[in-house]
């Protein structure tokens, strides 16, 4: 990844979406702080992650309760 990458670390927990997806479009890094269990729901009302451009990782992320009328109810 360039030098222009973001990188967001999340603690220990669910992390529930409410209905909005996480559109992703330029280099990011999403990771879980050193031992914890970290999980991205999206609570069965939309997608978890919608990645329209740049270069993802993901890392260390559990991704539950997609869900969309169509592709990719985790990440499209």
């Amino acid at each position: 990844m360039s030098a222009q990458t973001a990188e967001i670390v999340l603690e220990d927990g669910t992390y529930g979406l409410g209905g909005t997806q996480l559109e992703i479009s330029h280099n990011v890094i999403i990771r879980a702080a050193l031992g914890a269990s970290v999980i991205l729901d999206g609570e069965g009302f939309s997608r978890v992650f919608y990645i329209t451009g740049g270069e993802v990782k993901l890392s260390g992320l559990s991704i539950t309760g997609g869900y969309v009328d169509g592709l990719g109810g985790g990440m499209y």
